[in-house]
């Protein structure tokens, strides 16, 4: 269908609409195409000025219904001066009394008018009178060209305009990260790894990314995280070596050194965890569980050493008996004993005690023994000797948190 006219500008603060013939209502804007038949309401404060198809302009007020038909586009049909003047008679009167001096026959002189059955010229009607053109005056505001708008134009309500929906995002999956202990195969894979780690080993470890029920996931993501080992019952130091926290990848072997002690301290524990996941932005939140590695005690024994030293001779004198163990007594340990029997039988107790809170372990202690003459009187004799043996035997050992003594 042809466009009837195009909707130019739109001013003020209601709304303009366009009804179909079928009743149905759009909302306009400039710009849009209008149909002969349609009929334009404003609303409210608002005023539209159409551009017609020959190129002239048709503002409607404010609150005002137009139906867009033919009486519409003529609106401004108004006829020219050109239009509304007289054109030239056919006859005059010179030549009307040339025709009665000359024949005395009008008919025959003069074009018939249009008048009558003969329709100009059929001898029909008053044949004395030629009707040119009906002229009178006109007052310029006799034709009223104005829009009278109907009156009782029902108030129309702009429906509420629903927004549209904002968009749904997907959102963002969870990553739960998982560390495992494992055994390596050599082969650049590994195995699960389950029970303690023995004392001078290496504990291996692989930080995976997981499903819901701690599957490991097929591929990967990208990305690294710290691993922290803390804990526990055990020493970062004293029973491993946790070291600088260590930036692994997911899927990357790590592992820690289990120190060989000389301590009764089986089954002690410490933790592995993981945090700071480099690829965290891709995902909603990420979750992260540690493992727990056991130590277990390989009865490392401690060597414990009894040595004397002094001048002793027929007359008797002083001997230092010490005790050396292969590792020192801690603070919180029970203290070491050592028995013996010294060169004369007598049995004799070196104790090393535990040291105070903040002090280092103590490896060593001291029994000094002064024999006198009569302690020596079994071996007064009238020959040139060396210095009596100080040999010591029949000692025993106890206390201490040892794994082992011997």
């Amino acid at each position: 269908m042809a466009t009837f006219s195009t909707v130019a500008a739109i001013t003020g603060t209601g709304s303009v609409f366009a009804v179909s013939t079928n009743g149905a209502r759009r909302l306009l804007k400039v710009g849009d195409e209008l149909q002969k038949g349609e009929t334009i309401q404003t609303v409210g404060d608002a005023r539209v000025e159409l551009m017609m198809e020959d190129g002239k302009a048709l503002a409607v007020a404010p609150n005002q219904s137009m139906l867009l038909d033919a009486n519409v586009a003529e609106t401004e049909g108004r006829p020219t001066a050109q239009d509304a003047a007289l054109t030239q008679p056919a006859a005059t009167a010179s030549t009307v009394i040339d025709a009665l001096n000359t024949t005395g026959d009008l008919n025959a002189e003069l074009e018939a008018t249009a008048a009558g059955l003969g329709a100009g010229g059929g001898g029909g009607g008053s044949s004395f009178v030629q009707l040119l053109r009906v002229a009178e005056g006109v007052d310029p505001l006799a034709f009223n060209y104005a829009f009278n708008p109907e009156t009782d134009v029902p108030t129309l309500v702009q429906d509420a305009i629903t927004p549209p929906p904002e968009p749904t995002l997907e959102p963002l999956p969870t990553l739960s990260i998982k560390i495992f202990a494992v055994d390596p195969d050599g082969n650049g894979g590994y195995t699960l790894h389950t029970g303690p780690v023995a004392e001078g080993d290496f504990a291996n470890y692989v930080a995976l990314a997981v499903d819901a029920d701690g599957i490991p996931l097929t591929t990967q993501p990208a990305g690294t995280l710290t691993i922290d080992f803390s804990g526990g019952t055990a020493t970062d130091g004293d029973d491993y070596e946790g070291g600088q926290l260590p930036v692994v990848a997911l899927g990357q072997v790590f592992n820690a050194p289990i120190l060989d002690d000389a301590y009764a301290d089986n089954n002690e524990t410490f933790n592995v965890v993981a945090t700071g996941f480099t690829g965290a932005a891709n995902y909603s939140g990420v979750t992260y569980e540690g493992v727990t590695t056991t130590i277990s005690d390989d009865a490392t024994t401690t060597t414990v050493a009894l040595s004397s030293a002094g001048a002793l001779t027929e007359d008797g004198g002083v001997v230092t008996y010490t005790v050396d163990l292969g590792a020192g007594v801690r603070n919180g340990d029970g203290d070491v004993t050592v028995t013996f029997k010294d060169f004369l039988g007598t049995e004799r107790t070196i104790t090393i005690a535990a040291p105070d809170a903040g002090d280092p372990p103590v490896n060593t202690a001291d029994l000094e023994v002064t024999y006198s003459p009569t302690d020596m009187a079994s071996y007064e004799d009238v020959y040139t000797e060396t210095e009596a043996g100080l040999s010591a035997t029949a000692a025993t050992v106890s206390g201490g948190s040892f794994e082992l003594l011997g």
